[in-house]
């Protein structure tokens, strides 16, 4: 008897502790939650409660009964919330909202586990079951990786009971009163919490069960209980009928004043705005400022910063997902605003460094390429992505060459007029054939129809510019390519063939081109050029007057990129251009007689970056 007061009495302290942290938590996290109805995403209700300590020590001592090793810590439901929806469809996007940046980083502890269990009567792959649509929402989501693990799971009731509970490791508010509840050792720091999620016929339906079933007969499904089953039944068909209602009812309320296959360009979502603020007016300042972050992401990702990634992905997601925008993202001509916003997201997703992100950009490109087969710019999209992560060249030019032909039948039909996608399609199309050339380099036949092709790519992009408006980026390219069929060339000793000539003519001719854009103010570019030029002089290494063009450009490169790096006080950058120096300098004294020594120093540079 005294052991089982003690273990009671243990049992009922560290319950106390948990009640008082949970009661540190509940106001930031409802001000939070009560926060999310204000975003139209079709919340009826919010409601928490605590649990009481008499049931928190009941429910640990009948676990350690049955031989678990169970303590207050492991309890999900001291805080409680219920989160109660109109339509079931309303859910994933309730739950996808839980994720975003305001909720998330503010009650979830990082690197945490997160559950979902998705109780229903139906099987999870019934398309009357959520589970599809949750897992979808909450791995496609930007947040995903802020967990260490994000477990999905379906759970069939044959009791009829149907919710969504979310349970995950919660921390405090940093409040005064919770840094000193936090000083003291004994205390607990952070504790799982459980929100629920469910519409108001389940409400209706969990209430009526939990009070004449629940109690009594939980788990089973004698003929006692026929009757609850037959009401489960026909509260099914009411939700069925209300999501037929959401979804097809708005139509006749809709004029088709465009097609719903419109084009989308390659350009700012602000050309949306007129057509997304008259569709939707309540949710014309998300858009906004949705635009903004965009803007602002794009302007400051030129030049490396990613700062703003997570929050502008964010901003679309919310919109993407909000009741009203999903209500008709299968009704033209509305459906192409729901379609561009994932496409949205999935272009800012392409530029993260997270594998996580650029796994969601490519899943989302690919969901929209099936929906859509004519839409070129997903095409070119994803196209440009698998190149950049290098993992499936042959898929990548597949797309690139299928959104080419595609971008030239609109075209034609007038759909479109962005005169500079052919080049920069064709100027991927060359470094996805460069990069399938590294991976052949053992079979010379197809190492040089790789390598040729990315050559003669290059070259249309560099004369569809005009002979005086060629910038860096076309003219880096042609440069780099040249220079290495004339390494191809010359590692088989053909360094004396008409072919050799024509690369070194070429060279000659491009060179000095190079110079005029540098005069134009073109220096954003400096450090991918410096390389090319290194490859340019020192892999090939003669004729010396094309050499001594190199040089030169390399000098003039190495000042812009120094007296940027200290204009800017950029220590870190400087490891850059004073690589460039040295280079010019090894360059200029003809100590680069060697290929392995000249690699070398390439290498380095490449480490310097």
């Amino acid at each position: 008897m005294a052991d089982e007061a003690t273990l009671t009495d243990r049992i009922e302290l560290r319950g106390r502790r948990y009640l008082e942290l949970a009661r540190l938590i509940e106001p930031h996290a409802t001000r939070l939650l009560q926060d999310q109805k204000k975003l139209n995403l079709g919340i009826k209700d919010i409601s928490y409660r605590f649990k009481l300590i008499e049931r928190i020590i009941e429910k640990v001592i009948d676990k350690k009964k049955s031989g678990k090793n169970y303590d207050a810590d492991m309890l999900p439901d001291i805080l409680g919330y219920r989160i109660v929806s109109y339509h079931l469809s309303d859910i994933a996007s309730l739950i996808g909202n839980i994720f975003n940046n305001s909720i998330c980083h503010s009650l979830f502890l990082p690197n945490s586990e997160i559950e979902i269990t998705v109780n229903s009567n139906f099987e999870s792959d019934s398309p009357l079951s959520n589970f599809e649509s949750i897992k979808e929402t909450i791995q496609n989501h930007p947040n995903h990786s802020y967990f260490s693990k994000v477990e999905i799971k379906p759970d069939t009731r044959k009791t009829g009971y149907s919710s969504v509970h979310v349970v995950g490791t919660w921390i405090p508010p940093k409040t005064d009163e919770a840094l000193k509840f936090l000083k003291n050792p004994d205390n607990p720091k952070s504790m799982l919490i459980e929100i629920q999620l469910r519409n108001c016929i389940e409400d209706v339906w969990g209430s009526y069960d939990h009070t004449y079933y629940y109690n009594t007969q939980r788990g089973k499904t004698s003929d006692e209980f026929q009757h609850l089953r037959i009401l489960k039944l026909m509260l099914d068909g009411v939700n069925q009928f209300m999501e037929f209602i959401k979804r097809d009812l708005p139509k006749a309320a809709i004029v088709e004043t465009e097609s719903s296959k419109h084009r989308r360009p390659i350009d700012s979502p602000d050309r949306h705005k007129e057509v997304f603020t008259q569709r939707f007016p309540r949710l014309a300042a998300d858009y906004e400022k949705a635009c903004a972050l965009w803007n602002d992401f794009e302007a400051r990702r030129k030049n490396g910063d990613l700062n703003l990634l997570e929050e502008t992905a964010n901003a679309f997601y919310t919109l993407e997902f909000n009741e009203e925008i999903t209500r008709h993202k299968s009704t033209p001509p509305l459906d192409r605003i729901y379609y561009s916003l994932r496409a949205e997201r999935a272009y800012i997703f392409s530029y993260s460094r997270d594998q996580n992100h650029l796994d969601a950009a490519q899943g989302i490109y690919e969901t929209l390429i099936k929906e859509d087969t004519d839409d070129w710019v997903s095409r070119y999209r994803l196209g440009s992505l698998l190149q950049r992560r290098g993992n499936n060249p042959d898929e990548a030019l597949k797309q690139l060459t299928e959104a080419e032909q595609l971008f030239k039948r609109l075209s034609s039909e007038k759909r479109t007029g962005i005169g500079w996608v052919a080049g920069s399609i064709s100027q991927i199309q060359a470094i996805v054939h460069w990069q399938i050339a590294n991976k052949v380099r053992d079979r010379l036949d197809e190492y040089d129809h790789h390598l040729q092709a990315a050559r003669k790519l290059a070259q249309s992009v560099v004369d569809a510019s005009g002979a005086d408006h060629v910038e860096f980026g076309p003219l880096n390219d042609l440069i780099f390519y040249l220079a290495e069929v004339g390494l191809s060339l010359t590692a088989r000793g053909e360094s004396k063939t008409a072919q050799f000539n024509e690369i070194c003519d070429q060279l000659r001719a491009y060179l000095p081109k190079l110079r005029n854009a540098l005069e134009r103010g073109r220096k954003s570019s400096t450090y991918q050029l410096a390389d090319t030029l290194l490859r340019a002089s020192v892999l090939i290494g003669e004729p010396s007057d094309i050499k001594a063009h190199a040089v030169e450009l390399l000098e003039i490169l190495c000042k812009i990129a120094t007296d940027a790096a200290l204009e800017r006080g950029d220590l870190a950058a400087n490891a850059q251009p004073l690589g460039r120096h040295r280079a010019a300098a090894y360059l200029n004294a003809d100590q680069l007689d060697s290929h392995a020594f000249a690699l070398e120093q390439l290498d380095q540079i490449h480490l310097a970056r």
